[in-house]
């Protein structure tokens, strides 16, 4: 069954410029049936060909050319400008980049109300958001928010805690069961790839500040670091992924099985090239 296109796009409700450009092609094609690619190609001027890989995800929008595609589209003023921003985003190279754009993005939109992708957003970016909603499944929590600020390896405020319980519970990670102790649920965060990479990063460049600071904080004998430095085939490199993958899952089947859960851990496993394959170019 074909997928029935949408009766209208409202341009704030994308992270995904490609998304925007589709559903908005559909409504105006169907509004006006000598709405093509060749029209919007002369806008931008480029040729149907190219537009068409656009479209399809071939390859990236000139951002030279996003300000003429939004006004093909009738974007105007606010709607432009985060457009143009959204085609920034879709092709930033780094962390830093993307983190810049998806927040200038989250600033344009129209509406007041925070939106499901911002409040996503910031429990990324504080690592102690998920170490909360972890240990909620450690203690009763009743509303002692002292107690449960301190409980966290280092200490947070109580202000912060609350703002931690209360984003938690409206993205529905933890729900309160009829005695009002906060329970987890099997809820899971999900967002487009592009966006929940930058959320993914956030939260593990948080993690390895925090891992960094354990080295002397935390107890030999509360924590373990170790490493390796080897030398690789690109085959053995992503076998060894596979292994870390398989690791990862065994890790997470066991402590779905622990039943005495007393404690909150963080582990981090951080594998990557030390050395370039040949020497890079001079420049």
């Amino acid at each position: 069954m074909a997928e029935r296109a949408p009766d209208s796009v409202r341009i704030f409700d994308y992270l995904d410029y490609r998304e925007f450009m589709k559903d908005a092609y559909q409504v105006k094609k169907r509004k006006a049936p000598n709405f093509s690619y060749r029209y919007i190609a002369r806008k931008i001027a480029t040729n149907s060909g190219t537009l068409s890989r656009i479209f399809s995800g071939q390859r990236h929008l000139d951002p030279k050319m996003a300000n003429g595609l939004a006004r093909a589209f009738n974007l105007h003023d606010g709607e432009l400008e985060y457009f143009e921003t959204l085609v920034l985003f879709g092709q930033a190279k780094t962390h830093i980049e993307k983190n810049l754009f998806l927040e200038k993005l989250f600033r344009l939109r129209s509406s007041r109300v925070i939106t499901l992708e911002e409040r996503q957003f910031e429990f990324y970016r504080k690592w102690y958001y998920p170490a909360i909603r972890e240990l909620l499944n450690v203690v009763p929590f009743d509303g002692n928010y002292a107690k449960l600020s301190k409980m966290l390896r280092p200490a947070i405020g109580v202000q912060e805690a609350k703002k931690a319980v209360k984003l938690i519970y409206e993205l529905g990670l933890v729900e309160k069961d009829k005695d009002g102790i906060y329970r987890l649920t099997e809820k899971l965060i999900s967002s487009g790839d592009n966006v929940q990479a930058v959320f993914m990063t956030n939260l593990h460049a948080a993690m390895a500040d925090l891992a960094a600071k354990a080295i002397n904080e935390v107890a030999p004998e509360e924590r373990d670091f170790s490493g390796l430095t080897i030398s690789l085939s690109s085959v053995a490199f992503y076998q060894i992924l596979e292994i870390l993958k398989q690791t990862r899952r065994t890790i997470m089947e066991q402590s779905s099985k622990d039943s005495k859960v007393d404690k909150v851990y963080r582990l981090n496993l951080q594998f990557f090239p030390l050395s370039y394959e040949s020497v890079p170019e001079l420049t």
